[in-house]
């Protein structure tokens, strides 16, 4: 499942990009999540069955990704 996230800092240039783990709180549909930055290292590092499904990938610059972490409902 891929995500339909995208967003104006995605497309900055690698050496603008994030590089530290982040970890900032937003509201997607229904669910609060968190959304996490993988660096292209970090990423590769985590196993398949551990890294989260609703993800975007910024070539140069990692993954950015929407981890659930309450329904508002």
């Amino acid at each position: 499942m891929r995500s339909t996230l995208s967003h104006a800092f995605l497309d900055l240039p690698s050496e603008q990009a994030p590089r530290e783990h982040k970890l900032v709180e937003v509201t997607h549909k229904s669910m609060l999540c968190k959304i996490r930055f993988f660096n292209e290292n970090e990423w590769s590092a985590l196993p398949i069955s551990k890294r989260p499904v609703d993800c975007v990938h910024k070539p140069g610059t990692g993954w950015v990704c929407l981890q659930p972490v309450a329904g508002l409902n």
